[in-house]
């Protein structure tokens, strides 16, 4: 019973509040605009002093930086100087005309030295490597692809016209209906012939194919 008296009551001071603010809305209307308006500017002026006491801040905390900065500065500079001094008294005789030619003459003698020192290395790199070219050919010519060339009685850059050439010259000197007497031996010298033959040029084909 008490909250349904207290909501008509709150109904009816509402009714007369909204009632009083159309009748009088001349009124009304600007009161409303001052008052917000006053709020913004508040508002506004609030945001302003804490911006200010911030930035305040920033400059005062920018100022106490520069100060150690500046210190830290004169002591470098000071150190510096002390430093140029104790170096003057430890090093400030002057360098008479033989100790230079001296220095020179030895910055001469080491330069020298070092590039004696990179020829042999450059040469006994050279001959490293021509030590390892030729184990490289005759390991191919035993046991690589050297072998077959070698039946052909051919060089490893020999072109593949030769090749055909050298082929058919040992394959009729070598074929067996043409050495009765020797036919065994011509057999397996034939059969030798012609194994080369091919595993070189499957090898040269293999070599085209690949990038």
């Amino acid at each position: 019973m008490v909250f349904l008296l207290f909501f008509v009551f709150f109904i009816i001071f509402l009714w007369a509040v909204v009632k009083t603010l159309i009748d009088y809305w001349y009124i009304t209307v600007p009161v409303i605009a001052l008052i917000i308006i006053y709020a913004k500017i508040k508002s506004n002026r609030a945001r302003a002093k804490k911006d200010s006491k911030s930035t305040w801040h920033e400059r005062e905390e920018w100022t106490r930086q520069q100060r150690v900065d500046d210190e830290y500065w004169h002591e470098s500079e000071e150190w510096t100087r002390q430093q140029n001094a104790d170096d003057k008294r430890t090093w400030g005789y002057q360098y008479t005309q033989e100790e230079k030619d001296k220095d020179q003459r030895r910055w001469e003698e080491w330069e020298r030295e070092f590039e004696e020192e990179c020829e042999r290395e450059e040469q006994e790199m050279n001959e490293t490597w021509e030590e390892f070219r030729r184990f490289a050919e005759e390991f191919n010519n035993r046991f690589g692809i050297g072998k077959y060339y070698k039946v052909l009685e051919l060089d490893t850059n020999a072109t593949l016209e030769q090749i055909k050439a050298r082929y058919r010259e040992l394959a009729l000197k070598w074929h067996p209906d043409r050495n009765k007497a020797g036919k065994g031996k011509a057999t397996k010298k034939f059969t030798k012939i012609n194994d080369a033959y091919e595993k070189i040029i499957e090898n040269m084909r293999v070599e085209e194919c690949t990038p």
